[in-house]
């Protein structure tokens, strides 16, 4: 259950101030691996930890919604927990399904831009990753009234486009799924 924050430019003190973060140690260790085993039992989706060994905090995260179904289930979980969470949204789900990004945001997690189609940036033209990230940008603050601040690559795969959007609309930066140890 080791993932590492990856970016080009997001430091782990920005990290601490803009994701929802849980402190861990002994017990808390225990509840965040129960959490996160009640959510993949409960639902199939993309859940991903966030781990920075030397700070010992943590961050849920979560990719590809909302989905009608799933992310109700992963909300109510998260509530009844009380553990707050980042969910990367698809900005075309977001027009699918506003009430669940609107509760999301109303219930405290933080919103994360996903691109708009999920098509793999490395494969789109600057232009094109540029319109895919403002149109989740601009769906989710007509929906919750905040921009996200990250933004999270489809298929994890990372471009220079991707990164020149993300410059030229002020955003902090990407939060990566890779694995580590």
């Amino acid at each position: 259950m080791y993932y590492i924050f990856s970016d080009f430019g997001a430091s782990s003190a920005i990290c601490q101030r803009t994701l929802i973060t849980i402190p861990i140690g002994g017990a808390t260790v225990k509840t965040i691996q129960a959490i996160v085993a009640t959510v993949c039992i409960t639902v199939i989706i993309a859940a991903c930890t966030v781990v920075y060994s030397p700070l010992k905090i943590i961050a849920l995260t979560f990719d590809d919604g909302p989905t009608l179904g799933y992310t109700g289930k992963v909300l109510n979980i998260l509530k009844e927990k009380g553990v707050k969470a980042t969910f990367f949204v698809l900005g075309k789900n977001a027009v699918k399904y506003p009430n669940l990004v609107r509760r999301e945001a109303d219930e405290g997690h933080v919103i994360g831009n996903h691109s708009y189609s999920h098509r793999s940036f490395a494969e789109e033209t600057d232009q094109q990753v540029f319109k895919e990230i403002l149109g989740t940008q601009q769906i989710v603050q007509q929906l919750t009234g905040h921009s996200p601040l990250f933004v999270r690559n489809p298929h994890g795969i990372e471009s220079a486009g991707a990164k020149k959007a993300i410059r030229a609309l002020g955003l902090t930066g990407t939060v990566g799924w890779h694995w580590g140890k």
